[in-house]
């Protein structure tokens, strides 16, 4: 670093001229803070020894300047998404437990042996026996269906596994299905259905389904309530600021879910449960109301 006529370093001038001017040298000029800081004291100082207090007022004055304008880019930034997104949104739910009004039963006999006309005499006889038991539980012949009889032919298996042409035996199948509006009915005969294994009958006894058909009486009451809760979680939000809830943006229904009494089950495509003849209904509603 060689010094000029004025007694200062030859980088020092080329630090303090590159602001408007690019440097003439064929290397690139460089600088630090503390230099900046020392030129800014020599300047102030009538070429004598560097001030430091001029170059910690500067460099106050620099970070200063450096959070104004920082403060001014933030505080344009969030202007901005609050004009732009002056809106607030929340989830309101409605649950009410309601009680099956439908149930269905469903079973099917079976019957097998090498003889189809025998076993034809027998399918009867246990059919009889199904319907009797059907009568005693309550159920009226309105409330009965009964498919056509199933035939599956069995055939007899090679040492090997393969099946022949030779018939082993028939398997007869007949199947039954009980309705009715009174669900306790439904269920104590699904219960009870094991006695007809103590009768000689084979029958193969399904879980019973326990319906709500009244769906439609409830979903507009359950989409007011629903609503209802989302505005108010909307005044709640907004209960501690000056702002108060606006027309409303946007609203948006889920599906209903019928679930089991007690459940916290939930589904995107809904829940429809039969399992049960205590459950809840739920629903739940999406509002977006504009922020004032």
């Amino acid at each position: 670093m060689t010094q000029d006529s004025s007694g200062h370093s030859e980088h020092h001038a080329c630090c303090k001229h590159d602001h408007d001017h690019e440097c003439e040298h064929d290397h690139e000029c460089e600088c630090d803070l503390s230099e900046l800081l020392a030129a800014g004291g020599a300047s102030g100082g009538g070429g004598g020894k560097p001030s430091t207090g001029a170059g910690l007022f500067f460099f106050g004055l620099f970070i200063a300047i450096a959070l104004v304008i920082a403060a001014w880019i933030a505080s344009g930034t969030v202007e901005r998404i609050k004009v732009r997104d002056n809106t607030i949104s929340a989830k309101g739910y409605a649950e009410q437990p309601i009680t099956a009004n439908f149930g269905v039963w469903r079973a099917a006999i079976t019957t097998r042996g090498g003889q189809l006309d025998t076993l034809a005499q027998t399918l009867a006889g246990q059919r009889q026996q199904v319907l009797s038991f059907l009568h005693q539980s309550g159920f009226k012949p309105d409330d009965l269906r009964i498919s056509a009889v199933d035939v599956d032919v069995i055939y007899q298996r090679d040492e090997e596994g393969h099946r022949t042409n030779t018939i082993e035996r028939y398997d007869l199948t007949q199947g039954f299905e009980a309705r009715s509006a009174d669900v306790q009915r439904v269920a104590q005969a699904a219960i009870a259905a094991g006695d007809l294994l103590q009768q000689g009958v084979e029958i193969n006894v399904r879980a019973p389904e326990y319906l709500f058909t009244k769906l439609e009486d409830l979903k507009l009451e359950m989409l007011e309530r629903a609503t209802a809760n989302a505005r108010e979680r909307v005044e709640k939000l907004l209960s501690a600021s000056h702002a108060h809830v606006g027309e409303l943006r946007s609203a948006s229904q889920g599906v209903f879910q019928i679930t089991p009494a007690y459940s916290t089950d939930v589904s995107d495509y809904g829940i429809n449960d039969t399992t049960t003849i205590d459950k809840s209904i739920k629903a739940v509603v999406t509002i977006e109301y504009a922020i004032e």
